[in-house]
């Protein structure tokens, strides 16, 4: 469940920080070029976490960790 929570925490943040950094600018919610562009990022990224947290949930977890351990 703490790996289900992380990975939904990370997915708003970034789909905030992203949606932020695209419509602020342009000033308004009706710029559909940045609501393809999200769509085009998020909707693979959720499918793909959605399987990793079913088939390899050991992997996510490597993935979601900001610092990568080095292998020697």
């Amino acid at each position: 469940m703490k790996l289900f929570i992380s990975a939904i925490s990370k997915l708003v943040i970034g789909l905030g920080a992203i949606a932020t950094l695209l419509l602020a600018p342009a000033g308004t919610f009706a710029f559909p070029g940045a609501w393809r562009l999200l769509m085009l990022l998020f909707i693979p990224m959720i499918i793909m976490g959605a399987a990793l947290l079913i088939w390899a949930p050991e992997t996510l977890s490597r993935r979601l960790r900001s610092k990568e351990e080095r292998v020697k």
